[in-house]
């Protein structure tokens, strides 16, 4: 029967060679679930120059960063602190407010901090250059809207003369000729009366005076 040579020296290398090739493919395939989230782009972009300070700094990054332990810090000039609250975790970014009121011109500096998706925390700065200050916020001028004075019309400033029955001219006046047409006729029942008092008793000495006349005759 015929059989091909082996080599010992090549069988001896197929382990170190499957290592090899195992070792690889698990480096290839943790690479990158294992790396860390990266800073893109940010808005001011970095080493820029703008106009005036903007109202939000915005940094971009290749994932999703945690909110758990996020910082972005702003600073003027001078090195006062104008970052305005917490920052905001959106789709792969982070935003942060900034005070503009006033903000002077000149270079400002940022730091942030994020934390990875797989736990491990990032950092780092960035800066951009503003050419011109922020005006002052104007005060609001007084409203010059008064409040409307009463009329002759309203209610309640031109009390009538009918709101109460008791004072009111006209009932008193209804009232007066009333007890005036009372007064009259009971003075003349009482003239009635004496008239035919007088009547009944010149009456009577009349027939009196007539009878006496006949018994004379008689």
């Amino acid at each position: 029967m015929f059989s091909l040579p082996t080599h010992p020296r090549r069988h001896a290398a197929y382990p170190l060679v499957l290592v090899l090739a195992v070792l690889a493919v698990l480096t290839l395939g943790s690479g990158p679930a294992s790396a860390h989230s990266a800073l893109k782009s940010t808005s001011p972009k970095a080493s820029s120059t703008v106009p005036t300070l903007p109202g939000e700094v915005t940094l971009s990054f290749n994932e999703q960063p945690l909110e758990p332990g996020a910082v972005v810090r702003v600073t003027d000039p001078t090195g006062a602190v104008v970052s305005d609250g917490k920052p905001t975790i959106g789709d792969r970014m982070i935003s942060q407010k900034v005070k503009t009121a006033q903000a002077p011109a000149g270079a400002y500096k940022v730091s942030w901090r994020v934390t990875s998706e797989d736990g491990h925390p990032i950092s780092g700065t960035f800066g951009f250059t503003t050419r011109t200050a922020a005006a002052a916020p104007t005060a609001a001028a007084p409203s010059t809207t008064t409040s409307p004075e009463p009329t002759a019309t309203t209610g309640a400033a031109t009390p009538t003369v009918t709101a109460s029955p008791t004072s009111s001219p006209t009932a008193s006046a209804q009232a007066a000729p009333g007890s005036t047409d009372g007064d009259k006729g009971s003075r003349t029942g009482v003239l009635i009366a004496l008239g035919a008092a007088v009547v009944l008793v010149f009456g009577g000495a009349a027939a009196l005076l007539l009878a006496r006349n006949r018994r004379q005759e008689d």
